[in-house]
């Protein structure tokens, strides 16, 4: 097992970003576009991979008592392909393994299958461009396959571009339908209530997007959007254990949600290589949960192929409504669960990652054909340290590679 998860944090040692990369590409291309200069984008496979493990003693498995020790390993690839002088194909595939103490308690028999899982998802994606000045276009679908869920998503968005270039606007909305095998633990399976074998959810998101260039060194955005859920909004295998009584039921939520998300960010340029970044965010819900984040980081650049960026961000949360520890809830309840994530707590994450971005890539070396060659452009560490007020405690170390194809 010590072996796995050696091999494990090795596989997983790299994740994931250059997002930021893809907007810069976009914005150099429509310069050259727009100067009438000919110019071809480059395919690029972004390689994310990342170890994480945690900690704690609230499973709301086991009724909001118990560990929540969970350990896993994710591996992402993303593939851009330019199609065409506006358009590019966007692949995406992402596996995560992971074992957990806690959903092995699901049974009484410890180390059952339920104690690993496997998790595979994947996306297809198509955007093109209006015009330079502009924006563009994107549609995507995607699924994910897990041992007790199956889902399919679609996506589309518009992004919107000033004639001026100082600001943008995207909109994008999905769309997410899951069915669900019921899983509930192994006391509750023949207690002789009527549950349904199989369940659904569906979920759909609206979420804008603005970004404003307020001066020459300073940045602001603002977000806001709507989400809407409904069907099976609980985890069948979540016990609750209600005052005065010995024998568990499973966890019962509502089932619909509404979602409300608020956030504002800035960014300063002190220069060539300091940028300080901060962003906002309020949340609230139709569970009465509440909450609000606060996030700062800054970006050093010592030279020209290197970038250093510490961050930390600040979370509180307001309980919901339907939260109460073990043994805390009334019989005469009509919703209930004892999951710590929907309790009232404040969290702390800080870490430090690393950029580096040699100026003509990293050892190039020519693949299929004497035109065709590699190129890694970046590589990148990143390392967060995560601490939970009810006692959880998780560490996260990722990688990120990204090569370019020609």
């Amino acid at each position: 097992m010590r072996m796995q998860l050696m091999i494990g944090a090795i596989w997983l040692l790299c994740a994931t970003a250059l997002m930021n990369a893809d907007l810069m590409a976009q914005s150099k291309s429509d310069s050259l576009v727009e100067r009438g200069e000919a110019q071809r984008e480059r395919t690029t496979i972004d390689f994310l991979l990342g170890y994480y493990e945690q900690d704690g003693v609230h499973s709301a498995v086991t009724g909001g008592e118990g560990t929540e020790k969970l350990e896993d390993r994710d591996l992402k690839v993303i593939i851009n392909i330019p199609i065409d002088s506006i358009g590019k194909l966007i692949l995406d595939a992402d596996i995560n393994y992971y074992t957990s103490a806690s959903t092995d308690n699901i049974d009484t028999n410890v180390s059952s299958a339920s104690r690993e899982d496997l998790r595979s998802q994947f996306g297809f994606a198509y955007e093109w461009k209006t015009h330079p000045q502009k924006g563009s276009y994107s549609l995507g679908v995607g699924g994910s396959v897990e041992s007790d869920y199956i889902s399919t998503s679609f996506s589309g968005g518009r992004l919107l571009i000033s004639k001026d270039g100082n600001q943008q606007f995207s909109l994008i909305a999905q769309a997410f339908f899951d069915r669900w095998i019921m899983i509930f633990p192994e006391e509750l399976r023949n207690s002789g209530t009527l549950l349904p074998s199989t369940d659904k959810r569906n979920s759909y998101h609206l979420s804008m997007y603005y970004e404003r260039n307020l001066s020459p060194r300073l940045k602001g955005a603002l977000s806001t959007g709507i989400s809407y859920q409904e069907g099976l909004l609980s985890t069948p295998f979540h016990r609750v254990y209600f005052a005065g009584q010995g024998t568990a039921r499973v966890e019962r939520l509502p089932g619909e949600r509404w979602k409300f998300p608020f956030g504002l960010k800035a960014g300063y340029f002190m220069g060539d290589r300091l940028v300080i970044k901060t962003s906002h965010r309020y949340y609230v819900d139709s569970f009465g949960l509440r909450s609000y984040t606060g996030s700062f980081e800054t970006r050093w650049k010592p030279n020209t192929f290197f970038t250093l960026y510490p961050f930390y961000r600040y979370y509180v949360q307001k309980a919901s409504d339907y939260f109460r520890p073990i043994r805390a809830h009334e019989l005469s309840s009509l919703y209930y669960t004892s999951d710590y994530d929907l309790s009232g707590f404040d969290s702390h994450k800080f870490g430090v990652g690393i950029f580096w971005t040699p100026l003509y890539g990293l050892s190039s070396f020519r693949l299929l054909s004497k035109t065709k060659f590699t190129q890694v452009q970046s590589l990148g560490l990143r390392y967060a340290y995560y601490q939970r007020g009810d006692g959880l405690n998780a560490n996260q170390i990722s990688m990120i590679a990204r090569i370019n194809i020609d």
